[in-house]
């Protein structure tokens, strides 16, 4: 036999800790967005779904690879009135929210930037046999457009690969989950 209690009273079962209160106030990223990072360089999302764009003069090279990457592409395109196709997708790892895009950029044609180890991943996700031939593996570092674009396999408490894009004229990289905030003041958190 069991007692089964209906929204119990649940406010003795724990005590507020003595700093509680409400979190920081946050940005918000509601609305699609373009915000152009150094020449060449975009960012645009809206929500969580962030992707940075090179401009590489007949194509683009982007980076972050969440659903609805047709969309951000579109929302480049559109801020700086051209054309242009994805050329290559950096994949950062191989977790599933990174790789929701997969299907989007196989049908945009683009060739995918990646470790070996994540090239199953990216078919599995993507439903679709991809050529061998689409893919460009980086083992340890790599780089694109002679250095304009530089890669790094960071292994970490986050991925075992994790290939980090690192934009000198920019002199920025593009971690992917490494260190993030939505907080408009103070150092994001970070995996050690």
């Amino acid at each position: 036999s069991r007692e089964v209690i209906v929204n119990p009273d649940v406010k003795q079962a724990f005590t507020v800790p003595t700093n509680y209160g409400e979190s920081e106030p946050s940005l918000s990223f509601y609305e699609m967005s373009v915000t152009k990072l150094d020449d060449n360089l975009y960012l645009a999302g809206q929500n969580w779904g962030f992707s940075v764009f090179y401009d590489a003069g007949d194509f683009f090279i982007g980076v972050g690879g969440y659903e609805q990457i047709t969309e951000r592409l579109a929302a480049v395109n559109n801020h700086l009135q051209t054309d242009k196709p994805l050329g290559y997708q950096i994949v950062t790892h191989h977790h599933l929210d990174h790789l929701g895009g997969m299907k989007e950029i196989y049908d945009l044609g683009a060739n995918f930037v990646a470790v070996a180890e994540h090239v199953s991943s990216i078919r599995e996700i993507a439903g679709v046999d991809i050529p061998e031939d689409r893919f460009t593996l980086i083992d340890g570092k790599g780089e694109l457009l002679d250095g304009k674009v530089k890669l790094v396999d960071f292994p970490n408490g986050h991925a075992s690969h994790n290939l980090l894009s690192y934009f000198p004229s920019a002199e920025l990289v593009f971690t992917a989950d490494l260190f993030l905030s939505r907080h408009p003041s103070n150092a994001p958190p970070g995996y050690t």
